[in-house]
């Protein structure tokens, strides 16, 4: 294994452990993909996924885990 391939796997735990308003990564990108993949209203995406409304609002707009949204919007075009 190279030592680029491990240092990634380290950062990659370490996003996944870490958490932003109560949100990890993961379920950020969660987010998105019920937004945009299954066209979920943002008030369902909260209701369903137990985050508060106003937090899935500043996932959506990137003010938390901005690089999320970046790779959803990068996916569109």
């Amino acid at each position: 294994m190279s030592e680029a391939s491990s240092m990634d796997r380290r950062v990659l735990r370490l996003g996944e452990a870490e958490t932003r308003q109560g949100v990890t990564l993961k379920q950020a990108h969660e987010v998105f993909r019920r937004f945009c993949e299954q066209l979920q209203a943002a008030p369902t995406v909260a209701a369903e996924t137990g985050i508060e409304y106003e937090t899935v609002c500043d996932v959506l707009y990137g003010k938390v885990w901005p690089q999320a949204r970046q790779q959803w919007i990068d996916l569109k075009q």
